[in-house]
């Protein structure tokens, strides 16, 4: 067992089968490469902690241009893409996380966001796989986004 180091660098990534579309930039936008974003009337912007139900598009590709209506391009979130992430700080990875349908939050101190299994309300994501080993403080998993999280056209 060993506990990860975490830092800014560790945002959600692709793994396979992950296509990429470009969305209309929401106003003063300034969301990175890795972030979660969602779609709010109409244009791309960054995710919160736990987002709203039918708003997840997918991780961005690229940086906000801080332009509005600006086309941004997103790894979308559709039902056959998978990313990794690293779960939440000092959660341990089990082999009962595998199948497990839990949030996402985002981590304050290094701006990315993090599989939250401790948090089996606010269901935004499934883990696929454990990356690291069981007992790994702070390891990577593969997740897909929830049906129910993502916009219903990103599909």
């Amino acid at each position: 067992m060993a506990t990860i180091v975490v830092t800014s660098k560790n945002h959600p990534r692709t793994r396979r089968l992950n296509r990429i579309a470009y969305f209309l930039e929401g106003a003063a936008q300034s969301f990175k490469a890795g972030h979660v974003v969602v779609l709010t009337a109409g244009k791309v912007v960054k995710g919160a902690t736990d987002p709203a139900a039918g708003t997840v598009l997918g991780i961005a590709a690229e940086a906000a241009s801080g332009i509005t209506d600006n086309k941004v391009g997103v790894f979308v979130g559709d039902e056959n893409a998978e990313f990794i992430g690293n779960v939440q700080d000092a959660g341990a990875l089990a082999l009962a996380n595998v199948g497990l349908s839990c949030g996402l939050v985002l981590d304050a101190v290094n701006d990315i966001f993090r599989v939250d299994l401790g948090d089996t309300t606010n269901l935004q994501v499934k883990v696929l796989e454990l990356v690291d080993a069981v007992g790994d403080i702070n390891g990577a998993v593969v997740f897909k986004f929830l049906n129910a999280a993502r916009v219903p056209y990103a599909s």
